[in-house]
């Protein structure tokens, strides 16, 4: 059970480690930001429920850990001390494929193809 959803705050430190959730702090690059208030070049760190804790691997179903060697699409809130987190976890994260699209991690992937794609999505995100 999860008492945290619907809620406006998200769990603090303390709390996650109380219920024994184990999470993954990743520090990302903003290589170009299409709505928001984060800048490229800029570095945050980004959180994610899972992770290696005394040899096992704990992951949640969908999400896998955020790659290191290509750019993701990815879908930020901040959720404390200026951390941020994936919207909807799977269903804010879209990775590279090797033709330039991108395409989600959720279990009904969507995928983005073409800079028309990108340029649609930054006017529904700006509103």
């Amino acid at each position: 059970m999860n008492p945290y959803i619907g809620a406006s705050e998200a769990p603090s430190p303390e709390e996650i480690k109380a219920m024994g959730i184990p999470i993954t702090v990743y520090t990302v690059e903003i290589t170009e930001s299409l709505a928001g208030k984060l800048s490229e070049r800029s570095t945050i760190e980004v959180v994610e429920m899972g992770g290696l804790v005394d040899g096992v691997d704990h992951r949640v179903a969908n999400l896998q850990p955020l790659a290191t060697s290509k750019p993701d699409l990815l879908f930020l809130e901040e959720v404390r001390d200026g951390r941020y987190a994936t919207v909807g976890m799977a269903q804010g994260r879209f990775t590279a494929l090797s033709d330039g699209s991108y395409v989600s991690l959720s279990d009904t992937p969507l995928k983005i193809g073409t800079s028309a794609d990108l340029q649609r999505l930054e006017q529904v995100v700006d509103g």
